[in-house]
């Protein structure tokens, strides 16, 4: 395997060359595409590796891109607000700067509106076909539904799954120490949300995010005097991760 080229992600964006390999010019539109996904992904890999000064620079270049209340593609926006507020608790674990904190509140509040908003549009809609079953094109109609439920399901859940997620950051940073198993049962949440229904050994639905919560538990549990509890989280993290084939971060 090919050592992380930090130098490449830091200046990811940083020009239009970053936007396409090829040399053929893409309108303003269609270039903002690959150059959002390709920001994503880099901060993710800066999180995982907590990079996170790297990954403030993107966070920048990534809002000037996406319109966070508005953003017409899904992944784009959820993206946005779950990287943009987990490296705001990194930062603001690393300098104790109030204005990551205040971004990190930003972000899980406007997430959490995002669920609210559109999951219950995705619902009224999937409610719409169901009273129109009754009527003729049933085969069709009754493919739409079917689609359209596990749309509802699916991408409803990544969505909660993630507020769930920035919720026990924001804990982890505004709790009281002696509190820790508030912020513990917020992080279980979480994990519970992203494995699917609790069951992490038969069914993960994201164990990207799921190995990522298990370790952020893991460093709180740590800095709070928890250490026989840090273990079992990193263990499931490391679980979680191989899962996912991250073998460089299992490595790490």
């Amino acid at each position: 395997q090919k050592p992380i080229d930090w130098d490449e992600i830091e200046n990811f964006g940083a020009t239009d060359r970053s936007i396409t390999e090829s040399d053929e010019v893409l309108d303003e539109k269609e270039a903002t595409y690959p150059l959002t996904y390709g920001l994503s992904f880099r901060i993710l890999i800066c999180i995982l590796f907590s990079k996170f000064e790297i990954a403030e620079k993107l966070c920048k270049r990534l809002q000037q891109k996406v319109d966070l209340k508005q953003d017409p593609a899904y992944e784009t926006q959820t993206n946005a607000y779950m990287y943009i507020g987990l490296v705001s608790a990194g930062m603001y674990r690393q300098t104790k700067r109030n204005k990551h904190l205040q971004v990190l509140r930003k972000m899980k509040k406007m997430f959490v509106n995002f669920c609210n908003t559109k999951g219950k549009s995705c619902t009224n809609r999937t409610l719409i076909l169901r009273a129109e079953l009754n009527n003729k094109h049933l085969q069709v109609l009754r493919k739409m539904k079917k689609m359209f439920v596990t749309f509802c399901n699916t991408k409803g859940k990544s969505c909660t799954n993630r507020a769930l997620i920035l919720r026990a950051e924001l804990k982890s940073l505004t709790t009281k120490p002696q509190d820790w198993r508030m912020v513990k049962r917020a992080y279980d949440l979480a994990i519970t949300a992203t494995t699917d229904m609790g069951e992490p050994f038969k069914s993960i639905g994201h164990p990207n995010e799921a190995g990522l919560t298990s370790e952020l538990a893991g460093n709180y549990l740590l800095s709070v005097g928890q250490p026989k509890l840090a273990e079992r989280y990193f263990t499931s993290a490391l679980y979680f991760y191989q899962r996912w084939g991250a073998t460089a971060k299992v490595d790490h």
